[in-house]
C-alpha cells in the first residue's frame, strides 16, 4: 500500500533531526517505484523523502547515494543538485532525505535556447567525471559491446509487438551493425535525461533523479536535446559540449538513435501499463518518423569514416 503524506513527513522527521516541516506534497507519480514527497520547512527550504516500494528501486536509491558522491563537487553558480540531508529505516527498508529545488521545465522547442545549452555544457561537465572513481563506487558500467548487445536484443522485443514500422526496424538494424559507430569513450552518465530530472532555477540548472547513473555512451544523455530540439539548436548544443568535453564524431549520430528508440520505448511502455490515449499518441509520433524515414527526410546514421583519437575500441 503507498504511504500517505502524513506517514512520509513523519519518516522524514525521524531522519532528519531538527526540521519543522508545515507541508507536504505527494510527488510519487513522478518517481516511480517510490513514495515520495516534497516537505517545506518552516524556514521555507524543500525537501524530498523517498522510500523505495520494491528491491528495484532499493537498488536504485543506493545508486542515486553513491552517484550524488560523485556529482556534489560540481554543484555551482550554474547548476544545482540534490544533497543527502538525513536516512533512517522503515522496517527493513532504507528512507533518505534529498534537498529539493523548484524549477520550470526546459521547452526544448522554445526560439531561447540558452537552458538547453546550459543543459549541454553541464552534462559535458557530468561526462567529465573520473571513470575509476566511479567505478569504485560499484556505478553501473557498460562497455559499447556489451551496449549494443543489450541495443540488438531490445530491437528483436519491440520488432516482437508488431507495433514498429519495419522502416525504422531496418533504420535502427543498420546502426546497430554500423562497428564505426560504436566507438567512443565510455563516460559518467546521468541516464535519465527528461522532464522529470532536470530544470531551471533563474540562472541555474537543476538535475536530480541520478539513480540510474552509470557508465556508458555520452549520447544517451544527449538524446533528449537531439530529439526534441532544432537542427541549429542541436549543432549549437553539441559545439558548446565539445569545447568543455572532447567528444567522438558520431556523437550527435547516436543521440539521434536514442531519441528514435525512445519514440518506440513510450509506445511499448503506454499499450503495457494500458494508456490508450497515450499509446495512440506515441503510435502517431513513431508512424510519422517512419514517413520521414521513407522519404529519407531523417539524419543519417551511418558513421563517420574518421575513428576519433582517444575512443574505445569495440571487443571483437
Amino acid at each position: 500500500m503507498a504511504k500517505s503524506h502524513l506517514i512520509l513527513a513523519a519518516l522524514a522527521t525521524a531522519a532528519v533531526s531538527g526540521k519543522n516541516f508545515v507541508s507536504t506534497e505527494l510527488t510519487s507519480e513522478q518517481t516511480p517505484g517510490f513514495d515520495s514527497a516534497v516537505l517545506t520547512s518552516a524556514a521555507g527550504n524543500q525537501y524530498r523523502v523517498l522510500a523505495p516500494q520494491n528491491k528495484q528501486a532499493e537498488q536504485e536509491l543506493k545508486v542515486e547515494l553513491e552517484a550524488l558522491k560523485l556529482v556534489s563537487p560540481l554543484a555551482s553558480s550554474t547548476l544545482l543538485v540534490p544533497e543527502l540531508v538525513g536516512s533512517t529505516t522503515d522496517g527493513n527498508s532504507p528512507v533518505v532525505v534529498l534537498s529539493f529545488h523548484q524549477s520550470k521545465q526546459i521547452k526544448l522547442g522554445a526560439k531561447n535556447s540558452e537552458s538547453v545549452q546550459l543543459l549541454a555544457a553541464e552534462l559535458a561537465r557530468l561526462h567529465s567525471l573520473s571513470v575509476p572513481e566511479a567505478q569504485k563506487l560499484e556505478i553501473p558500467s557498460y562497455t559499447s559491446t556489451e551496449l549494443v548487445s543489450e541495443l540488438v536484443s531490445e530491437l528483436d522485443k519491440l520488432a516482437d509487438t508488431g507495433k514498429i514500422p519495419g522502416v525504422l526496424l531496418s533504420r535502427w538494424e543498420r546502426a546497430l551493425e554500423d562497428i564505426g559507430l560504436w566507438r567512443y569513450r565510455p563516460a559518467v552518465i546521468h541516464g535519465a535525461i527528461g522532464t522529470d530530472n532536470v530544470g531551471t532555477s533563474g540562472d541555474q540548472l537543476v538535475m536530480r533523479g541520478f539513480g540510474s547513473m552509470r557508465i556508458s555512451d555520452p549520447a544517451e544523455d544527449l538524446a533528449w536535446i537531439a530529439g526534441g530540439s532544432s537542427e541549429s539548436v542541436v549543432n549549437t548544443c553539441f559545439e558548446q559540449y565539445s569545447e568543455i568535453r572532447q567528444s567522438d564524431e558520431n556523437l550527435i549520430k547516436r543521440a539521434i538513435f536514442y531519441s528514435e528508440l525512445e519514440i518506440a520505448r513510450w509506445l511499448v511502455y503506454c499499450i503495457e501499463n494500458e494508456d490508450i490515449r497515450a499509446a495512440e499518441a506515441a503510435q502517431l509520433d513513431l508512424d510519422n518518423l517512419a514517413e520521414d524515414a521513407q522519404r529519407s527526410d531523417l539524419p543519417s546514421l551511418e558513421a563517420t569514416s574518421f575513428i576519433g583519437l582517444n575512443t574505445e575500441q569495440p571487443d571483437s
